[in-house]
């Protein structure tokens, strides 16, 4: 999810047509070759090139190689400079023209500037469906997404928080090994829990009713709150003031339990009716609800992809408008807290060989009395030494910029 830096960003460079960019008769070349004293070939886009090692990109991870293991390296010159001449005549706009060039770098072996030239395509068009593709994103309602992140909001706030879902539609698995009278009553219990979340947010009721709603509720608050839950899910309960009355349901009954505050998060960003998030962050805020600030935070972060462009505005203007809503001074502080780093070796050298005995020992089945034979093997074990890392620190900046506008 995920949606971070904003250092790539800057101004791209102008100039010259489709045309004119992916023209000419220059042709790939064969990428960059290293040949090792063993003999191995490997073929990629040299990384990096120092002094003690090569860092050769293969299109499926990056290889780190000794300079002392290499016989021969070739660098596909040509072709990098190809790239720089036609990524420079591409029109800031020209989503098109960049995911051409992107596909040409493919060809080309030279992996990374095939990314920039992606990235490139999706700052110019956000929606460019080739670019999301590849990038990994899949389409759903309307907008760019992580397979994951659609799964979870196809499912509602139920697949990510385990809350129980309501009897309606296809039976889960747990409700078919219900007999047809428990299943019968569930369905009874939950339209009667629906019902009185009607009474709470409709505004003719009486105060009678009001008051048997609620003491209804009070009298059965565990199995009541676990329902209302459901009730929030909008693809389920498409009735707003439902949704409205479950949320002073809950106010009321004061429900805890692990699932409360992540569907109090998804209500308060994913909701179609503002008045329903509004009532949800305004919970959040009244229950002094950590653990649900973190939730509309992450869909926040959620909002941008890896470059930082962003691929649900929707999300991102309610988490937004959510966490400034709440105002909590700690929310920008634990932005921090988002940022991951990775650290991985690049260049080991062999220590040492350390020989380790082995004992065992195995029974004569064929003696007439029990033998104990001992046997030792000894075991090689390499002792590897590293000697250099490499470092990436990933900052969630896009979700730090659109909610302080710094």
């Amino acid at each position: 999810m995920k949606t971070y830096a904003m250092c790539r960003s800057g101004a791209w460079c102008v100039a010259a047509s489709f045309a004119l960019v992916l023209g000419g008769a220059f042709t790939a070349g064969a990428a960059d070759v290293v040949v090792l004293k063993n003999g191995t070939v490997l073929e990629g886009e040299i990384l990096e090139s120092g002094n003690t090692e090569v860092v050769l990109n293969t299109g499926v991870k990056d290889v780190p190689i000794l300079r002392s293991e290499i016989r021969k390296l070739t660098e596909d010159k040509a072709s990098r400079t190809e790239f720089a001449r036609r990524f420079g005549m591409v029109k800031r706009s020209d989503a098109n023209a960049f995911f051409e060039l992107h596909k040409w770098a493919k060809d080309a072996r030279l992996y990374s500037l095939a990314d920039k030239a992606l990235e490139a395509t999706v700052a110019a068009d956000p929606n460019h469906a080739q670019a999301r593709k590849a990038l990994g994103y899949v389409y759903f309602e309307g907008v760019w997404m992580t397979a994951e992140e659609a799964e979870k909001s196809r499912m509602g706030p139920t697949a990510a928080t385990g809350a129980a879902p309501l009897a309606v539609g296809e039976p889960t698995a747990e409700q078919k090994e219900m007999t047809a009278e428990a299943r019968k009553a569930q369905r009874e219990y939950e339209q009667r829990i629906l019902g009185l979340a009607r009474t709470l947010a409709g505004k003719e009721a009486s105060e009678k009713d009001l008051e048997a709603a609620k003491l209804e509720l009070l009298r059965d608050h565990e199995k009541a709150g676990d329902t209302l839950l459901g009730v929030l899910n909008f693809r389920e309960v498409t009735d707003e003031q439902a949704r409205l009355g479950a949320l002073k349901a809950l106010d009321l009954i004061k429900h805890k339990g692990a699932s409360v505050s992540p569907v109090l998060a998804w209500t308060a960003v994913m909701d179609p009716a503002e008045g329903v998030r509004e009532k949800a962050t305004a919970l959040v805020k009244e229950r002094k609800d950590e653990a649900a600030t973190v939730g509309i935070m992450r869909h926040l972060i959620g909002a941008f992809d890896k470059q930082g462009n962003v691929v649900n505005a929707p999300v991102r203007d309610a988490a937004v408008k959510a966490l400034r809503s709440i105002d909590d001074a700690r929310v920008l502080h634990s932005l921090a807290y988002y940022a991951t780093l990775e650290m991985r070796p690049t260049v080991t050298e062999l220590a040492s060989f350390n020989t380790r005995q082995i004992d065992s020992y195995t029974v004569n089945q064929g003696a007439a009395a029990t033998v104990l034979i001992p046997l030792s093997f000894p075991v090689q074990f390499p002792e590897l030494r590293i000697t250099r890392v490499r470092t990436t620190v990933c900052a969630p900046a896009s979700a730090y910029h659109a909610l302080k506008g710094d």
